[in-house]
């Protein structure tokens, strides 16, 4: 009888053990949902992402211009959150999305692509959504087109033409009496010969950003674990770079701000474009979902940032014509 009940307990502990392990490796799940999915020409309609995860996964959603199906316009792109209840994740992403166009639209299945350090990167998809955008109905028997009512002819009061016209009559004087003093002090003043300005020139973009990717490096900051920082310190580097190199509001934009700039600006090739956002990504799930990547991605966003602020800086010309970088590369080459 014994013997019996311990081999039931067996099986029981070994039933539990297998769907314990079971459950823990059920596949990541995309889901898709609109608020509404009846709104009229020019309201907002949230589109909302959610991608459930039961381990450390690298999740990168489509990166979208201004539209997401035709004539469905994305207003905005909202960052990314991370949610965790019953021993799983939830990453979730939402877009802010109109349209100007009355009709029925269908918005494919979303693609999301998963990278995780035992697997090769794997695509899933979402469900399938309908928008229905409809316009408002006027009936034209009922409202009638009219004469425009002129505006009635009163005669102003006292204290209305002080109040009216005071204010533009005391900056008339005002002006007057400082053009007055301003060509007095003219005619009264000498003129007094000025020392020349000497500008100090400004380092390039390049020069910078180069100098703080050494000081970096130098640091070893992931070597010695300290991941999140070194990928906010190396991300604050590019997104400087950007910003003094191209003249866009880099360190104040999300990165899906930054590539929709990028993009309409056509600043940069596809590849290294890319590559860029693969980066800027990366840095914000290690910053801001506690994701933690292989320690060869480390070195090689590390190479990558060198490889971009080289084929993106100004090539300055000297005056004989000759390019001042390949000449101090050529000289290096020769001196090695």
């Amino acid at each position: 009888m014994k013997l019996k009940t311990l081999i039931i307990s067996f099986i029981l502990l070994l039933t539990m053990g297998l769907l314990s392990s079971s459950a823990q490796s059920v596949d990541p799940v995309a889901s898709a949902k609109l608020d509404t999915t009846l709104v009229l020409i020019g309201d907002h309609v949230t589109l909302q992402i959610d991608v459930e995860l039961f381990d450390s996964t690298f999740v990168q959603f489509p990166v979208y211009t201004d539209t997401i199906t035709k004539d469905v316009e994305i207003l905005r792109d909202l960052p990314f959150d991370t949610i965790r209840e019953n021993n799983k994740t939830v990453i979730r992403k939402q877009y802010i999305l109109t349209s100007f166009d009355s009709g029925s639209y269908y918005i494919n299945p979303i693609a999301i692509t998963l990278r995780t350090k035992e697997s090769e990167a794997q695509t899933i998809y979402t469900n399938p959504l309908f928008l229905s955008v409809q316009t408002i109905q006027i009936d034209s028997t009922e409202n009638r087109i009219a004469d425009i009512k002129l505006p009635l002819e009163t005669p102003l009061t006292i204290n209305e033409f002080i109040s009216e016209y005071l204010p533009y009559l005391l900056i008339m004087i005002t002006v007057g009496i400082l053009a007055f003093l301003l060509i007095w002090l003219i005619r009264k003043t000498k003129k007094q010969p000025t020392e020349p300005i000497v500008e100090i020139p400004k380092e390039e973009a390049h020069v910078i950003a180069l100098r703080e990717l050494d000081a970096l490096n130098a640091k070893k900051m992931w070597q010695e674990g300290m991941i999140k920082p070194f990928y906010s310190e190396l991300s604050d580097i590019i997104r400087r770079y950007l910003e003094h190199r191209y003249e866009i509001p880099a360190l104040e934009s999300s990165t899906s701000e930054i590539a929709f700039i990028t993009k309409s600006l056509a600043i940069l090739d596809k590849e290294i474009q890319h590559k860029l956002m693969e980066f800027l990504e990366t840095a914000d799930l290690v910053k801001f979902a506690k994701f933690e990547p292989l320690a060869s991605e480390h070195l090689k966003f590390m190479e990558q940032s060198y490889s971009f602020v080289l084929k993106t800086k100004i090539e300055i010309i000297d005056k004989e014509g000759t390019n001042n970088d390949a000449t101090q590369n050529k000289e290096e080459n020769n001196t090695n």
